[in-house]
């Protein structure tokens, strides 16, 4: 009887130690980058289209302050970080196979990825099959084998700026296997006005001096 009065005391002891540690552990993500509170902006985007063929999704997303977003090439460390998590609701009739975001010429984007272990955001998910940034425009897209299916998500999305979003959001295009497309509004970098006239204003003194190193 005392062995095992001993025996149940010290399993009951085990297991408040390791509740007691699991309270102080940190959490690993966050499920959603729209409730992110190190973001400098964060929201989610709701699609909601009940007409034949039906489409329902959201779109989570968070900017992060240049130094906060750690999962990123430490020699972006000085860039902001803009990521985007799409969800395929249960409701839906198509997957999801591509995101477009329109973005400024001069938005400084050098650096486009996904991150399946976000510090942030729902862990895993479908990771895109291409990605990458032009002049205009960030491409994220699922390859046909591979699409965000119904009642499912993909990873994180991101990309880095030299710049901070602006309040009002920049277009974005969700596009389905069957459902046609969605234009979508999702933070976008926004060249500082004061930062683009400076740039302009020292460009002849800059190529003035490039040609005197010349000679």
């Amino acid at each position: 009887m005392r062995a095992t009065q001993l025996m149940n005391t010290r399993c009951l002891s085990a297991i408040l130690t390791a509740v007691s540690i699991a309270a102080v552990l940190p959490s690993v993500a966050n499920a959603t980058l729209a409730d992110d509170s190190n973001a400098i902006i964060s929201d989610s985007f709701l699609l909601s289209y009940a007409t034949e063929p039906e489409f329902y999704a959201h779109i989570d997303y968070a900017v992060y302050a240049p130094g906060i977003y750690s999962n990123i090439p430490y020699f972006l460390s000085n860039k902001y970080v803009y990521c985007y998590q799409l969800f395929d609701d249960w409701r839906s009739t198509s997957s999801i196979v591509s995101l477009d975001i329109s973005i400024d010429l001069d938005a400084g984007v050098g650096f486009t990825s996904y991150d399946t272990a976000s510090p942030s955001g729902a862990a895993g998910g479908i990771n895109p099959s291409f990605y990458g940034a032009e002049p205009g425009l960030v491409q994220y897209g699922f390859s046909s084998d591979n699409p965000v299916t119904v009642n499912q998500h993909s990873s994180v999305l991101l990309f880095t700026s030299d710049f901070a979003p602006d309040s009002i959001m920049g277009t974005g295009l969700l596009g389905t296997a069957t459902a046609g497309s969605y234009f979508v509004e999702l933070p976008v970098p926004t060249p500082e006005p004061a930062s683009v006239l400076l740039l302009a204003l020292a460009a002849p003194a800059l190529l003035k001096i490039h040609r005197q190193n010349r000679k």
